[in-house]
């Protein structure tokens, strides 16, 4: 309801396709509810083969089971419409631990996904990866001492987090101070394996 009332102040056409009927909402979910003033269908009677765009704001995170009955055939229909899909945090269906369809159901084929606070697991593994799309991780205002509090152990495998540790060739030195590698090959025409690591070595300088 947020994103349908943004989209809709910058002049765009929007209907919601609802799996709960408003009436039904309680908390955060029913306040934001209240203030969108355009349309509202019942996911089954959205018409996915006439939008240009489509948000998928169906489940987060924390679904804990395969998609079924009017969700499953929602999503199936966004997969086959052909329009671009925006996720929200993850693309509904995905686990987000596991970075795979929960139990083998169905899951959004995402272009884009916008998460929150710290890429998930399932952003990053695939066939999760793919079913994202482009994913961007939005500020939504949550202190950073969150995730330590999580007691979060997984990290993102990027060089800010090794580059620091990687020698640094001294000004004056040369090719013997830098190490030597010996790299042995598999069969004539299967070298390829061999070369990288060759390749790579000589890039670290030795």
């Amino acid at each position: 309801y947020v994103a349908a009332r943004r989209l809709a102040e910058q002049g765009l056409a929007v209907t919601v396709a609802a799996l709960v009927p408003p009436a039904r909402l309680t908390g955060d979910a029913a306040r934001m509810a209240e203030r969108w003033a355009g349309p509202t269908v019942p996911i089954s009677e959205a018409d996915v083969a006439a939008a240009d765009l489509i948000v998928d704001a169906l489940f987060g995170a924390g679904l804990s089971r395969p998609l079924d009955g009017a969700a499953a055939e929602a999503v199936a229909r966004a997969n086959a419409s052909g329009a671009p899909i925006l996720a929200v945090d993850v693309p509904s269906g995905l686990h987000g631990d596991r970075g795979a369809p929960l139990d083998g159901g169905v899951a959004i084929r995402a272009a884009a996904t916008v998460t929150f606070v710290r890429a998930k697991p399932g952003h990053v593994l695939l066939p999760g990866r793919t079913l994202c799309g482009a994913l961007t991780v939005a500020d939504i205002g949550t202190p950073e001492a969150v995730v330590p509090s999580l007691g979060v152990a997984t990290f993102l495998n990027r060089p800010a987090i090794w580059s620091a540790a990687l020698p640094r060739p001294a000004s004056d030195g040369h090719k013997y101070r830098r190490g030597h590698a010996l790299v042995w090959s598999g069969p004539e025409f299967m070298t390829g394996a061999a070369r990288l690591s060759a390749l790579a070595a000589a890039r670290a300088g030795a």
